[in-house]
């Protein structure tokens, strides 16, 4: 009798322990789709040392793989076309293309690929994402900050989750070295460039 009152008292114990635990134990990293019509990635760049000229690139996608429980067994891939730069200037976008810049025939995608995503100290819904950013024929270790901005239940059921981020690069580091200069000195084009990602992602 005692033995059959232990099992059962047992099996009570780990039956209540799944329902408190459950969430936990099924908890897992979820793809999450990209919303292409709603996310840009954007970049400006200093132009005759004076303001600031910006663009878009038209074609990109990110692969996600979230963690909300443990965010370092996250990742993140992009690639962005190259030929789909949009300054709103066709002949600037065609130089852009050229060799002076991207040599974009050459080398048509600038790829990132994540190393290390850790949650931030100072502000749960940011995250520090390190990784692999490749232009043209130039690997480089990059580190920037992740914003999750806002997550909401569309209204098809699906979650949407927005994600930002902004980052600073030196294209000279990336071989694109069209370096022309003012008699003053200044560069034409200035070798600092912000690029500024705003996503949106779909999941169940």
């Amino acid at each position: 009798m005692l033995k059959k009152f232990t099992k059962r008292l047992t099996l009570l114990t780990l039956g209540l322990i799944f329902l408190l635990h459950g969430h936990s134990l099924e908890a897992k990293p979820t793809k999450l789709k990209l919303d292409k019509t709603h996310s840009q990635v954007e970049f400006s760049v200093k132009h005759l040392g004076i303001s600031k000229v910006g663009g878009k690139f038209l074609k990109f996608n990110t692969e996600v793989v979230w963690d909300e429980e443990d965010p370092s067994q996250s990742s993140i891939k992009g690639e962005i076309d190259v030929t789909s730069i949009d300054t709103g200037n066709k002949r600037r976008d065609n130089h852009l293309r050229s060799g002076d810049f991207f040599n974009a025939k050459k080398y048509p995608t600038i790829t990132f690929e994540s190393t290390s995503i850790t949650a931030s100290e100072d502000d749960e819904d940011e995250f520090v994402v390190s990784g692999k950013l490749t232009v043209k024929d130039v690997t480089k270790d990059i580190t920037f900050r992740l914003e999750i901005v806002g997550q909401v239940k569309g209204p098809r059921g699906k979650t949407r989750t927005a994600m930002e981020a902004e980052l600073k690069i030196n294209r000279f580091d990336y071989n694109v070295k069209w370096d022309n200069k003012l008699k003053d000195g200044n560069l034409i084009v200035d070798e600092t460039v912000k690029i500024e990602i705003l996503t949106q992602f779909i999941s169940k």
